[in-house]
């Protein structure tokens, strides 16, 4: 029996990319752009399911050639600012695991909106500050490791995993409302993982409850008119 564990397990972070993947296998879509992308490692994978022919990426961190190499055209960016590409340019953007390291969350979901085509869409994947575990060790007087003030590992759980100093962490409903409030209109929520449950017991607790999920997935869309 699988047991996940939280933020930063291989197997957690592997069921992630499946669920994300799996949501992407129902898109087509020509313009992309990763924010927040890394190396493009992950870039690459998604846009290969949606049958992407023009694949863009921005990161705080220079990875250039790294992007290059898989044919991804990156620029580096500050996320809490302006984009650099013009109005109504990408039928999809991807946000995995970027906006809870923003301090200007506000400005990065407008920034997508405006650079979405009508119609764009928005896979936004994200951790949960709800998430159960999370609640229980406020229960006990912890903090949530997903909002660690810091360096040091403040937790009853076992293992020398690092803190993670996240600035803007969501619960699910509230990032879905957030979203809303800058013109989004939701087409699909859900999360997944709860530590520590099995993995398939967890994902069926999820579809009742999504709001104790450790991992929100909201695809969002850019109204038409």
């Amino acid at each position: 029996m699988s047991v996940v564990w939280p933020i930063g397990n291989r197997e957690s972070d592997k069921l992630e990319r499946q669920v994300i993947l799996k949501r992407l296998k129902k898109i087509r879509a020509q313009k992309m752009l990763d924010a927040g992308s890394g190396q493009c490692v992950f870039t690459k994978q998604m846009a290969s399911i949606i049958g992407a022919n023009e694949v863009h990426a921005i990161d705080i961190q220079a990875y250039s050639n790294e992007c290059a190499e898989a044919n991804i055209h990156f620029v580096t960016g500050d996320l809490n600012k302006s984009f650099p590409y013009p109005n109504g340019y990408f039928d999809i953007i991807t946000s995995i695991h970027t906006i809870e390291h923003l301090t200007d969350t506000d400005s990065y979901l407008d920034e997508i909106f405006r650079t979405l085509k009508p119609g764009g869409l928005l896979l936004l994947d994200t951790v949960n500050l709800a998430a159960l575990h999370y609640r229980v060790m406020l229960l006990f007087g912890y903090y949530p490791m997903c909002m660690a003030p810091s360096r040091y590992k403040i937790s009853p759980a076992k293992g020398e995993h690092p803190p993670y100093p996240h600035k803007s962490v969501f619960t699910y409903r509230a990032l879905i409302e957030v979203a809303r409030k800058h013109g989004f209109g939701l087409v699909e929520g859900l999360s997944h993982t709860i530590y520590p449950l099995p993995t398939f017991l967890g994902n069926i607790i999820c579809k009742i409850w999504p709001n104790i999920g450790l991992y929100t997935s909201l695809l969002f869309q850019k109204p038409i008119s």
